[in-house]
């Protein structure tokens, strides 16, 4: 019967074997990533699995083990050996809890080989983010700065920022709108969970998108806005008394007595001589 120091000397070399050269880490992954959430497989979908991974290495593979199921066997009793896929029932294979996306699994310990599995979202993530890094490098456009703002995107949406809680860090977040997605708040950078109160200021998603908002922030925002408001209104009741002294002022008597720039001063004469407050501007003054 084969042992484990057989086995581990054909998958990376050693005691006289011929063994190794294979990329491991991809195969291993692979594996793992075929058997996502509670899928189960047979051995002969796996030995597909295995044989689509590794027949660029075919000449490889071949000089250590006579067919492709020799091979897939080897691994799967190295991830069997170390608690990441179990047999369940007769026949199939199943991940176990052990397996953790965004982890860096020890396959092989005494060899050191390394695994880290992604489910498919963070997949299409990395693959979309490297390709963005790729043609950015062909054109000239990387650089250290676009480097690590594309490291952070893809931080924030696979939930393994810093500022994520320590519970969510590894996972990804989906993208569905429902309580138990984290999002980013476009005010303070720190992630927060999704609940309706999130949705309950804002007419649309599409709205709630452009303007999202941690709770507290969101409440800072609306204090801020109600206090420009306050500030606006005060400036147009002082604005009123001034254009309706008995000296007509020009704009920039408006500007300098109230502190607004041209833009506001103009805006808000007009503003208040539509509402026949105040003379409009463009009329001689009697």
């Amino acid at each position: 019967m084969i042992n484990d120091e057989q086995r581990t000397a054909r998958l990376v070399g050693g005691n006289g074997e011929d063994g190794g050269g294979i990329p491991l880490p991809p195969v291993f992954g692979a594996i793992l990533e075929y058997l996502a959430g509670d899928r189960a497989a047979t051995f002969a979908e796996l030995s597909e699995v295995v044989k689509s991974a590794l027949e660029y290495k075919k000449a490889r593979v071949f000089a250590t083990w006579p067919n492709w199921k020799s091979v897939t066997s080897d691994l799967l009793m190295q991830l069997d050996a170390e608690n990441f896929i179990r047999q369940p029932e007769p026949g199939f294979y199943r991940r176990t809890v052990k397996v953790k996306h965004g982890e860096s699994l020890l396959i092989i310990p005494s060899a050191g080989i390394r695994v880290t599995v992604y489910d498919a979202g963070h997949r299409e993530i990395r693959d979309n983010l490297s390709e963005v890094l790729s043609t950015a490098a062909r054109h000239g456009l990387g650089d250290g700065d676009t480097d690590l703002l594309l490291r952070r995107l893809e931080d924030s949406l696979t939930g393994t920022g810093v500022k994520t809680r320590a519970a969510h860090a590894g996972s990804l977040a989906r993208l569905e709108d429902q309580p138990g997605v984290f999002r980013m708040c476009t005010r303070c950078g720190d992630d927060f969970e999704l609940t309706e109160e999130n949705f309950s200021v804002f007419k649309s998603h599409g709205e709630y998108y452009r303007n999202r908002l941690h709770v507290q922030c969101r409440r800072d925002l609306d204090e801020e806005k109600r206090a420009e408001k306050r500030k606006t209104a005060q400036v147009k009741r002082d604005l009123e008394k001034l254009l309706n002294t008995a000296a007509a002022p020009s704009v920039a008597d408006v500007m300098k007595r109230s502190g607004i720039d041209a833009y506001l001063a103009r805006r808000y004469w007009d503003e208040l001589a539509a509402l026949g407050k105040v003379p409009d501007r463009a009329r001689a003054w009697k």
